[in-house]
């Protein structure tokens, strides 16, 4: 389970911004940002060392691809294809209109059930692609503030999509400089608070009760699953103008510049 906290066209320099954490089995393996491919698209991105793709990436150009995964009943077994791969495949489009044609194009019955957004300074778009049964839904976004989480944006089952708006809606992010708005986004996405009781909804049977309602903060620590690390990207038009990387959970991991990359 993720979070992804997308400002597309909010900020006077940077017409996409990007806080995203990682949740995941903290025994799973992983690499911090480097090139992953250096192709026509050169793209960036940590890397899945179990799987071999990216839950988030970026090309030199400033393309941005990041998935979270849809929560499901549905279990690892089976003929399932790596969804990290998608994102790699969908980063080497380098471009929104390139990559909602291959999305439409794939066939989700070979994945397990996931989310995307995807974009660039100038435009961003939203994919839910499911299995069962087989359907690729695309939404191009608006500016302004858009959070993703483990289901479609706006879900019942997922309130904590509604901190970051409460915590810095577009007005506070656009009157802060961009290194503010790094370090103000750095300390939002290391929060633990949770939505308000009332907001929590019905805990799902296949849902550990006793660490269900831990799953709705921004930064998750319940056990053996954790946010396991945090980005954060600002992109203009044609190129990227930061990179920082927390390799653990960003309430006490400090995050580090990966702008030589870009």
């Amino acid at each position: 389970m993720c979070t992804l906290v997308a400002y597309s066209r909010v900020h006077p320099q940077a017409g996409l911004i990007i806080a995203a954490n990682r949740d995941e089995f903290v025994h799973r393996p992983s690499a911090p940002p480097a090139v992953l491919e250096a192709g026509a698209e050169v793209l960036l991105g940590g890397r899945d060392l179990e799987a071999g793709g990216t839950w988030l990436g970026v090309t030199r150009r400033g393309f941005f691809v990041g998935l979270t995964n849809q929560r499901t009943p549905l279990g690892r077994a089976g003929p399932w294809r790596s969804r990290g791969e998608v994102v790699l495949a969908v980063l080497r489009q380098g471009s929104t209109a390139a990559a909602a044609a291959y999305l439409r194009a794939l066939d989700p019955r070979h994945y397990r059930p996931f989310n995307l957004f995807f974009g660039d300074a100038e435009a961003l778009s939203v994919a839910y692609l499911r299995p069962e049964p087989a359907r690729c839904t695309l939404h191009a976004l608006g500016p302004g503030q858009h959070v993703l989480a483990n289901d479609v944006m706006g879900s019942a089952a997922f309130p904590k999509t509604e901190l970051p708006v409460e915590w810095m809606p577009p007005s506070r992010l656009a009157a802060l400089t961009l290194p503010e708005a790094s370090a103000a986004l750095a300390q939002m996405m290391g929060r633990h608070d949770h939505p308000r009781p009332e907001r929590l909804p019905p805990r799902e049977p296949w849902v550990d009760p006793s660490l269900a309602d831990n799953l709705q903060s921004l930064c998750v620590h319940v056990g053996a699953f954790a946010t396991v690390s945090s980005t954060l990207l600002a992109l203009a038009p044609g190129r990227v103008l930061h990179y920082a990387y927390a390799a653990g959970p960003p309430c006490v991991t400090p995050f580090a510049p990966y702008d030589a990359l870009v």
